[in-house]
């Protein structure tokens, strides 16, 4: 056995049988430790009444047309009824990814007309101060954000009001 076959083997391969030029498939599989659960250094408050005024500023900058034209655009509808079926009995996990995936691409597209304005929202959601905010390393920044997208409190908010607009 040469040096590479010894070395597949210590991490867990199995040998492939030269002569017959298959593999033994009944040989356990290598056991992997599971990765701990991703716990973030930042938490956010729930939403509430005190932050319908900065929503509404950050999506008046966004353009809350454009915003509004995502969450009811037939390509998301199409998205929805391609995952979920005609039935549309949408796994909540995937439905939360698709919609957040199109909320963060407006934020994105529109992110130099709102930045004074998300990054005040961002110190009042997580309790940081708005220069506190602006130190932090981009990794951080977008934490925060995609913390804040992901919460229930704000998939509630924009599953109400894009319910408002598709009926």
């Amino acid at each position: 056995m040469d040096g590479r076959m010894k070395h597949l083997e210590d991490a867990g391969w199995v040998p492939v049988d030269e002569e017959a030029q298959e593999v033994d498939l009944t040989a356990e599989a290598p056991q992997i430790e599971p990765e701990e659960a991703y716990v973030s250094k930042y938490t956010v408050r729930r939403l509430g009444q005190q932050d319908i005024l900065p929503l509404i500023k950050i999506l008046r900058q966004i353009g809350f047309r454009q915003f509004a034209s995502v969450l009811t655009s037939p390509d998301l509808q199409e998205t929805f009824i391609s995952v979920f079926g005609e039935s549309g009995e949408a796994d909540p996990t995937i439905a939360g990814i698709v919609m957040v995936s199109e909320i963060v691409g407006v934020i994105v597209d529109n992110y130099e007309s709102c930045e004074d304005s998300l990054r005040v929202f961002c110190a009042s959601v997580t309790g940081l101060t708005v220069p506190e905010i602006e130190e932090l390393p981009l990794e951080d920044f977008i934490e925060i954000i995609l913390l804040i997208v992901k919460s229930d409190s704000f998939k509630a908010v924009f599953t109400v009001a894009r319910n408002c607009f598709v009926r």
